[in-house]
């Protein structure tokens, strides 16, 4: 059995845009990874809303996520991302836990050996666990933004 063959790991800001029934919600974190053998990522990320939208409404969530970065030695290349975790889910002043999980699709430039750059699109599922329930608990489409520092 082989060993990996080179490691390294990254730290990221994180902006995205996302539909809500009431609106535009502009969400913010960060994440970090593992890069393995420059094609698989294992990390972690978290994500809020930045302030109150529409009704009230928002979100606050962590967890972990594996990323597959396609064709690492092209200077533009895609990467394909899943993620799963937890968090709260606010509307009109109700607050209930959820569990989070999503996926993405990005196109990364290199920009230099130690910074990318990636966009794309993805999509959050949050189904809650304990408060009031509804659809607007259920998925959101995203369009996305990092850039990407370490040693890839």
């Amino acid at each position: 059995m082989a060993g990996v063959a080179s490691a390294g790991g990254y730290g990221a800001p994180f902006a995205a845009m996302s539909l809500t029934e009431g609106g535009v919600a502009y969400l913010s974190g960060g994440r970090g990874g593992w890069v393995i053998d420059n094609r698989l990522v294992i990390g972690g990320q978290g994500v809020s809303t930045d302030g109150i939208i529409g009704d009230g409404e928002g979100m606050a969530y962590g967890g972990l996520f594996i990323e597959s970065i396609l064709a690492p030695e092209a200077p533009i290349h895609p990467t394909i991302e899943v993620s799963a975790g937890g968090g709260y889910i606010w509307r009109g002043g109700a607050v209930t836990s959820a569990t989070i999980t999503g996926g993405a699709a990005r196109a990364e430039l290199v920009v230099a050996p130690w910074m990318r750059v990636a966009a794309g699109l993805g999509y959050t599922i949050s189904v809650p666990i304990t408060g009031p329930g509804g659809p607007w608990a259920l998925g959101r489409p995203s369009a996305e933004l990092l850039v990407k520092f370490g040693s890839f």
